[in-house]
C-alpha cells in the first residue's frame, strides 16, 4: 500500500510540474533488437549501456521479441552498448554520440562463445541518428558556433542557420509566436512574449562557452513542443565530464578598423569598439556519479567610454556580466538530478539622472526517473 501511495503522489507531482513549467524533455534514446546468427530474437539478454565521458550507466533486459529501449539518455558521449546472454560470446558497440531529440537504433547479432569475436566500432562522427520528433528542425552544434563567425558572440544569431527564420521570427509568424526554452525550462517572458528580459536579450545572451547546443524546431506538429505559433529555439547548456576541461577567450573589435565614414558618408562620431571576454571551467565532483559546470562573460565594461572622443561622455558608466551554473547527480541506474541556473547583470549611467539595468535570472531543477520502458517520470519545475 506505502509503495502505491508514492507512485501515485510521484505521478500527480509529474502531472502539476508539467502543467506548472510546460517543460520539454531535452534528452534522446537509444534503441534496437537482439537477435542470433539466425536473425531469432533473443529474450532475456542484458543489454547495458555507458557514456563514456561521464560514467553514466543503466542496463536493461530484452523483451520476447528481443527488443530492448533506453529512453531519456543524457546527452553526449560516446556511448557504448554491452549485450551480454547465457551462451554467446559477449558483444559490443562503441562510439555513439547523441544529440538532443536523437533516437540511435543499435541491431545486434550474437555469436556463440566459442567464435574468434572482435569488438565492433561505430564511429561517433559518421554516425547519422534518426530524429523521432515531426516537423521541420535546424541543429547547431557547439563546433558549428565555434567555425562560424558571430557579431558580438550571441550563439541565437544562428538561429537564421534556419531556412524559415528571419531575425527571431519563425515560419513567417511574429517574434511572439517563438518560444524559448533552455535545458527544457521555458525561457518566455510571459508579458511581452518574447525572450525573457534583458537588454542583451538575455537569456538567449548566454556565453558560447556553456552551451552545448541548439535546435530551431519550426512546422511543428510534434506535442512535445507547444506555447509557439511559429517555431521553438531549444538550447542545450553543457555538462561537467569525468576529466577537468576549461577554457578562457577574448573578443575584440578595434574601432580603428572600421570606417571613418558611415553609409551615408558623413564622418563617423560613434566608438565601434567592442571588448568580451569570460571562462568555462568543468569537471568531476564525484566520478562518476556528480559533476559540474560553471562559465561565466563580461564585456563593455567601463573603461570604453574613457576612449570616447566626447569628453561629456567619458564619465559615463556601463557593465554587463552574466554567468551560468549546471549540476548533474546520478542518483541510481534509473534515476538523475539535474540543476541549472543563468544570472545576467546589465547596466548603463549617462549623466547623473539617467540610469538603466536590467537584471535576468533563469532557473530549472530536473529530476529523471525511468520505472520502465514505458513508464518515466520528467519533473521540472
Amino acid at each position: 500500500m506505502t509503495k502505491m501511495y508514492l507512485l501515485a503522489l510521484l505521478f500527480a507531482f509529474g502531472l502539476f510540474a508539467s502543467q506548472t513549467t510546460i517543460a520539454q524533455t531535452t534528452q534522446a534514446s537509444i534503441s534496437g533488437k537482439i537477435t542470433d546468427n539466425e536473425k531469432k530474437p533473443q529474450a532475456g539478454a542484458t543489454v547495458s549501456v555507458r557514456n563514456e565521458s561521464t560514467g553514466f550507466n543503466t542496463k536493461t533486459i530484452t523483451n520476447a521479441q528481443g527488443e530492448f529501449t533506453f529512453k531519456e539518455l543524457p546527452l553526449g558521449g560516446p556511448y557504448t552498448v554491452n549485450v551480454t546472454f547465457s551462451g554467446f560470446g559477449e558483444q559490443k558497440r562503441t562510439g555513439y554520440r547523441l544529440n538532443q531529440g536523437d533516437a540511435v537504433r543499435v541491431d545486434i547479432d550474437m555469436q556463440v562463445a566459442a567464435s574468434d569475436l572482435a569488438v565492433v566500432e561505430v564511429v561517433g562522427s559518421g554516425l547519422k541518428n534518426k530524429i523521432e520528433n515531426i516537423g521541420a528542425a535546424t541543429a547547431v552544434s557547439a563546433r558549428t558556433m565555434t567555425q562560424l563567425p558571430i557579431n558580438g558572440r550571441n550563439f541565437a544569431n544562428l538561429t537564421d542557420l534556419s531556412p524559415l527564420s528571419r531575425g527571431g521570427n519563425l515560419s513567417g509568424q511574429l517574434g511572439s509566436s517563438t518560444n524559448y526554452t533552455i535545458d527544457g525550462m521555458n525561457a518566455k517572458n510571459p508579458t511581452s512574449a518574447g525572450a525573457t528580459t534583458s537588454r542583451s536579450g538575455a537569456p538567449y545572451s548566454i556565453s558560447i562557452e556553456a552551451v552545448r547546443e541548439f535546435k530551431v524546431v519550426t512546422n511543428q506538429y510534434d506535442v512535445t513542443y507547444g506555447r509557439s505559433g511559429g517555431g521553438t529555439v531549444s538550447a542545450v547548456t553543457k555538462s561537467g565530464t569525468n576529466n577537468f576541461t576549461g577554457a578562457v577567450f577574448g573578443y575584440g573589435r578595434a574601432n580603428e578598423l572600421a570606417s571613418r565614414y558611415d553609409i551615408r558618408g558623413n564622418r563617423r562620431v560613434n566608438n565601434y569598439s567592442t571588448y568580451q571576454y569570460g571562462f568555462a571551467l568543468g569537471g568531476p565532483i564525484v566520478k562518476d556519479k556528480v559533476s559540474f559546470l560553471v562559465a561565466g562573460r563580461s564585456s563593455y565594461s567601463t573603461w570604453i567610454f574613457k576612449k570616447l572622443p566626447d569628453a561629456s561622455l567619458r564619465d559615463d558608466q556601463a557593465s554587463f556580466y552574466d554567468g551560468t551554473v549546471k549540476l548533474s547527480a546520478r542518483l541510481s541506474d534509473k534515476s538523475k538530478v539535474i540543476l541549472s541556473g543563468y544570472r545576467s547583470h546589465d547596466s548603463f549611467q549617462f549623466s547623473a539622472d539617467t540610469v538603466y539595468s536590467w537584471n535576468t535570472t533563469n532557473a530549472s531543477l530536473t529530476f529523471n526517473n525511468i520505472f520502465s520502458d514505458k513508464l518515466i517520470l520528467n519533473a521540472t519545475a
